[in-house]
């Protein structure tokens, strides 16, 4: 049998546990925000036909993704979702390579939606 102070224990390591994988998974990214305001940036940019300045965002947002992502992993394992979110991100790449505004707004849009998912405390499947 435990005694309470073993119990007290394990529960103030998973507390303990719980409180750095937040601190941990949040401070990585330096701005939550940041990534919502690249990605209006380059929407707004592709809209008003700035395909350059969309370009210099969307490879600044594509090192920001990726420079974190198997930090994120190692802390958060939904594989699938940052999958669908690094292949979201070559989509827009394509859609400014092209010049798709139509594509370029869906991409962003998708992107905004799955971003806020991943800074939440506890996200949606």
């Amino acid at each position: 049998m435990l005694s309470d102070r073993a119990v007290g224990l394990g529960l103030a390591a998973v507390l303990l546990f719980a409180a750095i994988l937040y601190v941990v998974s949040y401070s990585m990214w330096a701005n939550p925000g940041q990534v919502i305001q690249m990605l209006e940036s380059i929407g707004e940019a592709a809209e008003q036909g700035r395909w350059e300045e969309a370009r210099t965002e969307v490879s600044r947002l594509n090192r920001v993704w990726t420079d974190r992502l198997s930090i994120w992993l190692s802390v958060n394992y939904a594989e699938l979702d940052f999958n669908n979110f690094g292949n979201e991100v070559s989509r827009l790449k394509g859609a400014i390579e092209t010049e798709d505004h139509q594509t370029v707004q869906e991409s962003v849009e998708m992107l905004k939606g799955m971003w806020r998912n991943f800074n939440k405390v506890i996200p949606k499947p």
